[in-house]
């Protein structure tokens, strides 16, 4: 992995994130941002523009990895558990008819990692 630019060893985005199929990304942003809209009228803080840039950002790269280094108070939490959320609900898969879906997220404190299984 590239430390400068966080593309695959490869050089390859995988398949299924590559920026040329980034019309997912757009859908799945326009689900983000209702979500987030909703949360601000129920009285939650909304997702910073810094967040919403970088979020946007990392979905077009077609990275499989992102490392955030953010400050204390940067919104951190609460940002990836809305973006968590959103990626198990409207992420780029289907389920086929009859099979059940299961995901699975883990925000780990104090080192925030996250992880997808």
């Amino acid at each position: 992995m590239s430390r400068d630019t966080g593309t695959p060893v490869t050089g390859q985005p995988t398949p299924e994130l590559a920026p040329a199929s980034g019309a997912w990304v757009a859908q799945f942003l326009a689900h983000f941002d209702a979500m987030d809209a909703d949360l601000v009228v129920r009285g939650f803080p909304p997702t910073s523009p810094w967040w919403r840039s970088r979020i946007e950002r990392f979905l077009r790269s077609g990275k499989k990895r992102w490392v955030l280094r953010v400050g204390r108070r940067g919104g951190k939490s609460s940002t990836l558990s809305r973006l968590l959320t959103a990626w198990i609900l409207w992420g780029p898969w289907s389920v086929p008819p009859g099979d059940k879906s299961q995901s699975w997220g883990i925000l780990e404190r104090p080192w925030y990692r996250f992880a997808w299984i």
